[in-house]
């Protein structure tokens, strides 16, 4: 019987040094060009936009998106995707449902994990779109 190949869901699990934009362009292949359009538009719209890479034993290198000092979204390398991850305070919350947004966002925010620092929404390369991830991060930023 044939054995089923994985890969590995955590990709830079080098803990000596952060992964480079090279390693992460490599990693995401096709994926990448979602992530640089987003940040290019997060930039051109937002001042003092900074990155920093993290660590964690369970899911390796990840990069966390800063406005000053506050957290916009988290992204975990994926072999040729990745999980954008933001989390909203029920300010947020309150205008997205209020919002025009797919129902795919509704959806996702009711059935959301909620922590205490806000509700958790998670995206993937099958249900990314940029103009939507800069819409959600500019209600993030407003509230």
């Amino acid at each position: 019987m044939k054995k089923a190949v994985t890969m590995p869901a955590d990709i830079f699990q080098n803990d000596k040094s952060h992964p480079s934009d090279v390693d992460l362009r490599k990693k995401l292949g096709r994926s990448y060009k979602l992530f640089e359009e987003t940040i290019m538009g997060l930039q051109f719209e937002q001042e003092g936009i900074l990155f920093e890479w993290k660590f964690s034993k369970t899911s390796g290198w990840y990069l966390i998106c800063l406005k000053k000092k506050r957290r916009l979204f988290y992204l975990l390398p994926r072999h040729r995707d990745f999980s954008f991850r933001m989390v909203f305070g029920d300010k947020a919350i309150e205008q997205i449902k209020n919002g025009r947004f797919p129902k795919l966002v509704i959806g996702m925010i009711r059935a959301a994990k909620k922590y205490p620092e806000g509700t958790l929404c998670e995206f993937d390369k099958s249900n990314y779109e940029v103009g939507l991830a800069l819409e959600l991060l500019r209600i993030k930023i407003e509230n």
